[in-house]
């Protein structure tokens, strides 16, 4: 796509994997353009990163993407830890609160396919052999050079957004430093074909003195096969052979292994920045942190930086929010970041120990934690990413009343992911929350769980259409009832629906109260309807 003319408008996207693709496949939604560039001569043909969790496919589904993403993965209802002993526990997803309680495997190169045909229809295609060689920051717009395709070519640009990987140059460009370690372990990679008895549908990993064996199921029939290695193997990559013996020492199952798409040795670090911004120069993905694989969390996790940073850039670029909205991102993903490195360091750790005494008190402990409910459900909710919050970011309010709040921990409060829910309407039409929210607009909730009458109802919505004579284009609103007898006598309207039963009720806070969601899905502001001045003076905050 040709840049703007609108040099506010003119974003470069440094890095074509999965991070940039989203953080495009965001911004065209809201019809603002931008160029994405690749150093590579050709998309990546490479699997590397598979596995898709619960909160990402919601992310897929809301840029209407969805249906290619789950017909070309697999799914996959739990993950099963297994010792020399025998079986540890699963991890099951069914319990995860989401319309796609599964983990999706899929091979990265099938995920930035699906992204790059999406892009293509808006009339964004990735520049492929684009280089960026270094960057200014002049008169505050940076300034870029690039080898393209073998030119030089130098650019003023808006805006610079580096998803170019643990070798960012736009990180580099920066000078931020990228502060963290590598581990001493050498693991082995191959996409291979395998023979026996492993469901199709779970991934597997094996503990055994000798070290982790992790078996994830592909599209297809073939497996991505993980294990760290011993230390007498050479500097060369592990042949088929080498890979049979470990799985034959390591699996309380037989298992052949055949035909290999590729088999490579790696080492894994754990690095984070700690500045995401820098002026109109912004880090996400793998250029702001690498970890572990361990968890599948990296794709997942950037994934979640650009859908973060793609509304707030939008609302700045087409001057419905101030900019300063932007100094949020990095409030609110850098924590997340320090959380994903920690989780995954203990995985990571927890995997690899080689003490005998140590390994055994590590698979009782597992095995006990792995029973227990609330421990599990716990586990697969933070896998998922479905219970990240920002709570405490500076565009986050919740302004219901804290003994109530006390007394229901477990209720979504401000800076939560707004969970899904069937609704239906008076017609009887059912229709679930996550396909009401726009995710180009804010969406009002506004739950009503008791007797009202229609003087002050329209009492309501005469507040609503007062306060939307600003704010029309910014926010869509939702009235909820408990129950259909409750919006008796009321004037008919489209915006009105009837939960389907108290579990929606149950996951928001008592009483009358009103939610309002971020375009990302996440709650931007909540309080009971008597805060009505508050919740002009936070759209006052956020609105420009």
């Amino acid at each position: 796509m040709t840049p703007s003319s609108n040099l506010q408008e003119n974003i470069l996207i440094v890095g074509a994997g999965p991070v940039g693709l989203t953080l495009a496949a965001c911004l065209v939604q809201y019809g603002i353009p931008c160029r994405i560039i690749d150093k590579a001569s050709r998309p990546s043909q490479y699997s590397k990163a598979l596995g898709i969790f619960p909160r990402t496919l919601e992310v897929f589904e809301s840029l209407g993407i969805i249906n290619p993403i789950l017909e070309a993965g697999k799914q996959l209802q739990k993950f099963t830890i297994n010792a020399q002993q025998g079986k540890i526990g699963s991890l099951y997803f069914d319990t995860v609160k989401s319309p796609y309680p599964f983990v999706l495997s899929l091979p990265q190169s099938k995920t930035e396919r699906i992204l790059r045909e999406y892009l293509a229809k808006f009339g964004v295609n990735v520049e492929q052999n684009v280089e960026l060689v270094g960057f200014k920051q002049e008169d505050s717009y940076p300034t870029v050079h690039l080898h393209n395709n073998g030119e030089e070519e130098t650019c003023q640009v808006g805006w610079l957004i580096g998803c170019d990987g643990s070798r960012s140059q736009v990180r580099e460009g920066l000078g931020v430093p990228f502060v963290g370690e590598r581990y001493q372990e050498t693991f082995a990679l191959a996409d291979i074909k395998l023979e026996g008895s492993l469901s199709e549908h779970e991934a597997t990993v094996f503990y055994h003195l000798d070290g982790v064996l992790a078996l994830f199921p592909l599209p297809g029939g073939w497996f991505r096969v993980i294990a760290n290695l011993p230390q007498n193997l050479g500097d060369d990559d592990p042949t088929l052979e080498e890979m049979q013996a470990i799985v034959n020492t390591r699996s309380s199952v037989k298992l052949k292994l055949s035909d290999p798409i590729w088999i490579s040795k790696f080492h894994i670090s754990r690095r984070k920045v700690k500045q995401y911004r820098t002026g109109r120069v912004f880090l996400a993905g793998d250029a702001a942190h690498i970890h572990s694989p361990a968890g599948g969390q990296g794709m997942n996790t950037g994934i979640q930086d650009a859908h973060n940073l793609a509304w707030k850039l939008a609302f700045g670029v087409m001057g419905l929010s101030p900019l300063s909205l932007l100094d949020s991102y990095e409030i609110e993903r850098e924590p997340i970041a320090a959380q994903v490195l920690q989780f995954t360091d203990i995985i990571t750790r927890v995997a690899t120990v080689g003490n005998p005494l140590a390994q055994s008190l590590r698979n009782v402990m597992m095995s006990v934690g792995m029973k227990l409910k609330p421990i599990a459900i716990r586990g697969a909710n933070t896998l998922a990413e479905v219970n990240i919050s920002y709570r405490h970011s500076p565009i986050v309010a919740d302004y219901y009343h804290r003994f109530l709040a006390n007394l229901h921990p477990n209720r979504v409060q401000g800076g939560d992911r707004a969970p899904d829910g069937l609704l239906y309407q008076r017609s009887g039409q059912s229709v679930r929350i996550f396909e009401l929210l726009d995710y180009k607009q804010y969406s009002l909730l506004l739950y009503i769980d008791q007797p009202i009458t229609k003087d002050i109802f329209q009492n309501w919505v005469n507040r609503v259409k007062a306060s939307q004579k600003t704010d029309s284009k910014r926010i869509k609103v939702y009235w909820i009832f408990s129950k259909q007898e409750l919006t008796e006598n009321l004037e008919v309207n489209d915006s009105i629906f009837i939960a389907s039963d108290e579990s929606i009720f149950s996951q928001y806070y008592q009483g009358s109260c009103l939610y309002l969601i971020r375009p990302d899905g996440y709650v931007g502001f909540c309080s009971s309807l008597s805060q009505w001045e508050k919740f002009k003076a936070y759209l006052s905050k956020v609105f420009c």
